[in-house]
């Protein structure tokens, strides 16, 4: 049995591959036809993964049902299409019957990709799209028929599964997290490694600053921060254990980096694509506005990491970089990288962009001999990447099916009436309790399924206390995102934690310490349109930006304790309070405040840099 599906995988595999290369250039079907098949497919691999994975006959037995039902499902909508387009909205006991079985073995297979917490997400909204009749105000909707319901759900081409959500997917999408896989195909990870060493040159976190850089280009193409952490933890985790990281500071360092590459652009971890669908602007202004909070973010890791470094002694790797090495990786990166970007800038369709890009990738790879993999390297990354992307197909038609829900009841609305009640129409207390809501909704969720949920259910209750959608999608994007290193349920975390061989809490720990700007930094969003680089004012954004980075920098001095040499107490209290003035410049614009923060912060600054110098001369007298 084994045998013959470690055969009929790959074959399927490049089957999906191939579909999904053709139909970006080639108009076979329509554009509902080209989702039915899509979910044929990547349900059906799924299932007989989980055939190859099952240890008892009795799973296996499961299994081969679910991908048979797949099969007659999904073929059966697509040979009767036709007739269900024409019936939407009054689906004949056959037809409803077929719907809710698709929608039965949808949520079987998200939970056999993500686990426990989407899957029962899901099911809560069909109960409440079924039985929210039944509930009082202001959860309350009009009672659905059970065969409209279905329509409305998974057989109503434009509604439910088969729409604009997992059209994103089909049409882009799925090849971009294959770009990121045939990136690794062709020994990028090599040339991620090498840029470590070379920052290690110049900071003292050398092997964690190789984390840090390879995660964030590595991720970004991925579009998951627990893959990314299986992908560069391998070798980054061991690095920073071997130069003199705890290990649970290595696999929070790891962790922390992995989760930032879905914030990071060009490609956001497909994210990107789905918030500009969302908001109905042009891709380019999303990865624009994407550019500095990601730099933020990342300097706020960068220099945690050297304080960490420094306070424990480390010192970084003296290993050469190999530069022809560096030089032969690079082409295999950053040209196509570099063509990705350009032709999204261009406005070209994103699977138009996709396509090329990997074609490119193929090529650069196959010219050299060095960087060149054989026929096997190459089916097993094409494999492992449609299995990834398959993952993330099935979670976000699940999504879909949510929005569904959503739209159809008002659910929407009324979580926005809630949540204006219970804050009492406080703007700031509205965002705390949508901070916990993303956090929540995104435990064990990939990035882009993640903020498509907070999107649906938390952005509209805070657009209608007049806050800029653009800002307020931003906001949801970072706490999505974060939810993956937020414990108890951190994904990311766990990951890291396998490989440190450390202790997970003490980890986590570590993660929240280091991952702190990433819980400030949706505030300054929010609050200051500059930081999305959307005010029109220079001044008072280049003041904000400036603030920002003085803040996030006083936090990490303030959190470790260490600039220089120890930090005293109070000295770590007045790197805090340059930290809050600073920080309150962003949310206010008063110039006041980026003073105060700025006397403070040099204050500090010196202080600590007079001492250290005072006790390096005693040292060497």
């Amino acid at each position: 049995m084994n045998k013959m599906l470690s055969f009929i995988i790959p074959v399927l595999a490049w089957i999906l591959f191939i579909y999904q290369m053709v139909i970006t250039q080639v108009f076979i079907q329509s554009y509902m036809e080209n989702q039915i098949v899509h979910m044929l497919l990547v349900g059906v691999l799924l299932s007989l993964c989980s055939v190859q994975a099952a240890k008892k006959t009795g799973w296996k037995i499961f299994w081969g049902a679910n991908a048979l039902a797949f099969i007659i499902v999904c073929g059966y909508i697509k040979l009767d299409f036709n007739y269900l387009e024409m019936m939407i909205g009054f689906p004949e006991p056959f037809e409803t019957a077929f719907g809710a079985a698709l929608l039965v073995i949808l949520v079987i297979a998200t939970y056999k990709s993500w686990g426990k917490v989407f899957p029962t997400i899901t099911i809560l909204a069909l109960a409440y799209f079924f039985f929210g009749h039944l509930l009082p105000e202001p959860l309350y909707h009009s009672r659905i028929n059970f065969p409209t319901a279905i329509s409305f759900l998974s057989l109503g081409f434009g509604t439910g599964i088969f729409g604009s959500i997992l059209g994103m997917i089909v049409e882009f999408g799925f090849l971009l997290v294959l770009f990121g896989a045939l990136l690794e195909a062709m020994g990028a990870n090599d040339f991620f490694l090498e840029m470590g060493k070379l920052g290690g040159k110049i900071s003292r976190g050398g092997p964690a600053q190789t984390a840090i850089i390879g995660s964030s280009l590595v991720g970004m193409a991925s579009g998951s921060a627990l893959a990314n952490v299986m992908i560069t933890g391998a070798f980054t985790i061991p690095t920073m254990k071997r130069f003199g990281y705890k290990p649970e500071t290595a696999g929070a360092i790891e962790a922390v980096a992995s989760a930032g590459s879905q914030i990071m652009p060009p490609i956001m971890g497909a994210t990107a694509f789905l918030m500009a669908a969302f908001l109905g602007v042009p891709f380019p202004q999303v990865m624009i506005a994407a550019f500095v909070p990601a730099v933020l973010y990342y300097l706020a890791v960068g220099v945690s990491v050297e304080l960490i470094a420094r306070r424990m002694n480390i010192s970084a790797p003296t290993g050469e970089v190999d530069k022809r090495l560096l030089l032969e990786r690079a082409a295999v990166f950053l040209i196509p990288l570099g063509l990705l970007t350009v032709l999204l800038v261009c406005q070209y369709s994103p699977g138009y962009t996709a396509f090329y890009s990997i074609l490119l990738v193929l090529a650069i790879g196959y010219a050299r001999k060095s960087t060149r993999p054989s026929f096997k390297k190459l089916s097993k990354g094409i494999v492992s990447g449609v299995v990834s992307a398959a993952k993330i197909s099935v979670v976000v038609a699940s999504v879909a099916v949510i929005a569904q829900v959503v739209i159809t009841t008002g659910l929407g609305t009324k979580l926005a009436h809630v949540i204006f009640l219970v804050s009492g129409g406080h703007l700031f207390v509205t965002l705390i309790m949508a901070m916990i809501l993303c956090i929540f909704l995104g435990c064990g969720v990939p990035s882009s399924a993640a903020y498509a949920l907070v999107a649906i259910l938390v952005a509209p209750a805070i657009v209608k206390m007049g806050i800029d959608p653009f800002q307020i999608h931003f906001f949801c994007l970072y706490f999505a995102v974060i939810s993956c290193i937020t414990p108890p349920v951190a994904l990311a975390t766990l990951g890291a934690t396998s490989i440190a061989e450390s202790d997970y809490t003490k980890t986590g720990w570590e993660a929240l310490k280091l991952s702190i700007s990433g819980y400030i930094i949706p505030f300054f969003v929010v609050f200051n349109s500059a930081i999305l680089l959307r005010n029109e004012d220079i001044l008072i954004s280049f003041l904000s930006i400036g603030a920002a980075i003085g803040a996030i920098f006083c936090i990490c001095a303030t959190m470790y304790g260490y600039l220089y040499g120890i930090a005293t107490t109070p000295m770590r209290m007045l790197s805090c309070v340059a930290a809050v003035f600073l920080g309150w410049y962003v949310f206010s614009t008063d110039i006041i405040y980026f003073f105060s923060g700025v006397g403070c912060g040099l204050t500090f600054l010196g202080r600590q840099y007079f001492l250290n110098k005072k006790q390096n001369s005693r040292s060497l007298a």
